[in-house]
């Protein structure tokens, strides 16, 4: 590819990842990228969810583990500490602490970079226009979304080409995951494989860098070393032309032992969990083995049995060589194998975490495109003419010519189709996102901003937790702001899940809430049920009030009827006896802010 189309085709990517971004920071009421209200599920855990991970790093806590309770309290967690020092370096000394460009640089530049890697990485199978092609489809995906289903839909409706864009933004811009760790994935892999010769140099190299993935997120780590250990039975293999069973050993024992020093700091803070670190392992979700086998988004059909069957059909009828097959694409069928252990740990373990995020993260931008790189690749290569009858030859040099004259050669305009068909998806997702910004989102938090910045200005140091009657306000608190907040998400903060729930029923004790809206807001709600399945799902202020407390301090747990039971009579008991002023003392409340004409606020005055 010459520089002028590589230029060219950045500045498309640049302006399809940002162009939603752009729209709203340009033309909107709130130009701003941090709503914690009426907004979608993507966006929302963005900013309320990791956003106030970066806006409390500093060098004297560089690694926040409680950034919406203590914003100074510094540990290691199981929560990536090197995505958070780099992603906390970038907001901090490239954007200047500013939110706003963060989440651009977020949504753009690692995307773009991540495309590069992929684009590369298929170079080396297919030609430029179908490495491009396979790039860009694998990055421009949305979760819950299909693009075919959209084509469907727009051809008996074509009016209604905005309605049926996603409202969801595209999955490769969530900040930090995917936009930064799967960048990091793509990185190492393009490395690790340029080729099969490796000294032990380099070997000991790439898998330090493999294990280092660990500290970036779990499932980079759990595919790369997975994968990484199996290249190199690989290369060891197609190196000696033989099995060289004492070589191949010590040079895995040797690998094996670096990774298990690398890794060991989590070794051993996994081996010395505490309660509460359990706690928040289980609110990431466990898969059990009843939950039965898990494949990517595509099926088993499209994803194993069609390019299978393609594959070998298209080897045969070309009389292609098996040996190229498994010799070029032997990293191709590993990480293809690393896939499926993955997404399918809970079965060979027993329960692991939901490992459907491996999909999410990785899979869906990279792997299952690897499916069908054989076919392609065999597809577009020359035909051997190997047949000894001369009819048989005749007919393969018919069918190539047609493929070569309708496909190969036109490979540069339907790469364009493609990219200008799924352009236009983002390009009305772009508009159907900043229409309902403008509608739902801006005016809402343009007074919630207004409120939560002239209650911060009250005071100096800027320190403690201010309380506000308007439930949205308290989650934007720490995402702008160095104060902290009693809505406090068990997820992303090591806090003890007892101290999040005494956090809640203070905020309800402040302001008074009854019985009946208590367990509203802290007992599941049927939004949780759809949060992460629905691509239009929106966290409105009604989410806030009901079950949003539950999502606080169980995440994805589900508790069963009779769990459910006990909370709510330990919750109502709880309530009762809850000393207010000793709370207040204890989580260093240092302001209450109510609405305008709510009854406490009147009660107040």
């Amino acid at each position: 590819m010459n520089r002028k189309l590589a230029i060219f085709i950045s500045l498309i990517l640049i302006a399809l990842f940002g162009f939603k971004d752009v729209l709203i920071l340009a033309f909107s009421q709130w130009p701003h990228l941090t709503p914690v209200v009426g907004t979608p599920t993507l966006t929302f855990e963005e900013v309320y969810g990791y956003l106030p991970f970066v806006n409390a790093f500093a060098f004297l806590h560089p690694l926040p583990a409680a950034p919406m309770a203590d914003p100074q309290l510094s540990a290691l967690t199981f929560f990536p500490p090197l995505t958070t020092l780099i992603t906390g370096m970038i907001y901090q000394f490239v954007c200047g602490a500013n939110p706003d460009a963060y989440l651009l640089v977020m949504h753009v530049v690692f995307p773009l970079a991540s495309f590069w890697l992929l684009y590369l990485f298929f170079l080396r199978y297919v030609s430029v226009s179908w490495a491009v092609l396979l790039a860009f489809f694998g990055l421009t995906f949305y979760n819950n979304f299909s693009s075919l289903g959209y084509y469907a839909q727009l051809g008996r409706d074509s009016g209604a080409w905005l309605s049926l864009a996603s409202l969801t933004p595209l999955e490769i811009t969530r900040s930090p995951s995917p936009s930064f760790t799967f960048f990091v994935f793509m990185l190492c892999f393009y490395i690790t494989t340029a080729n099969y010769k490796l000294s032990l140099r380099r070997s000991l190299f790439f898998t330090a860098l493999w294990a280092l993935n660990i500290y970036i997120y779990l499932f980079n780590f759990l595919a790369g070393i997975l994968f990484w250990f199996l290249y190199l039975v690989l290369a060891q293999v197609i190196r000696e032309k033989r099995w060289a069973t004492r070589k191949l050993f010590l040079g895995l024992a040797l690998n094996g032992v670096l990774v298990l020093m690398l890794v060991l700091p989590y070794l051993l803070k996994f081996s010395a969990a505490s309660n509460l670190d359990w706690g928040m392992i289980r609110n990431m979700g466990i898969d059990n083995r009843n939950d039965g086998l898990i494949v990517n988004d595509w099926g088993i059909a499209l994803s194993y049995v069609l390019p299978i069957f393609l594959c070998g059909l298209l080897i045969r009828f070309y009389c292609q060589d098996y040996y190229e097959l498994f010799y070029r694409f032997g990293p191709v069928f590993v990480m293809i194998g690393v896939e499926i252990i993955i997404l399918n740990l809970h079965m060979i373990l027993g329960k692991f975490f939901q490992t459907q995020l491996f999909s999410l993260r990785i899979g869906n931008f990279f792997t299952r495109y690897l499916y069908y790189l054989p076919f392609i690749y065999f597809f577009t290569a020359p035909v051997k003419l190997l047949y000894h009858n001369p009819r048989k030859n005749a007919v393969l040099r018919v069918f190539y010519d047609l493929i070569n004259r309708w496909i190969i050669q036109q490979r540069h305009i339907i790469a364009a189709a493609g990219m200008a068909a799924i352009g236009v998806i983002i390009l009305a997702s772009g508009i159907k996102y900043y229409q309902f910004h403008e509608c739902a989102t801006a005016r809402r938090m343009e007074l919630l901003e207004q409120r939560v910045l002239t209650a911060v200005s009250r005071f100096t140091p800027r320190r403690g937790v201010i309380v506000f009657e308007d439930l949205a306000a308290n989650l934007y608190l720490p995402v702008r702001t160095s104060f902290s907040t009693l809505l406090v998400s068990s997820f992303s903060n090591h806090v003890p899940r007892e101290e999040i729930i005494d956090r809640l029923l203070l905020y309800a004790k402040i302001f008074s809430w009854d019985q009946k809206r208590l367990l509203d807001f802290m007992l599941p709600a049927p939004w949780l049920k759809v949060m992460y399945e629905r691509n239009d799902f929106v966290f409105s202020d009604s989410t806030l009030e009901k079950g949003f407390g539950y999502w606080l301090v169980w995440h994805r747990n589900k508790l069963s009827d009779v769990k459910l039971r006990e909370y709510a009579a330990f919750l109502s008991e709880r309530y009762l006896k809850i000393d207010t002023a000793a709370l207040k003392q204890k989580f260093q409340v240092v302001d209450v802010v109510y609405d305008q004409g709510s009854p406490a606020a009147e009660c107040k005055r």
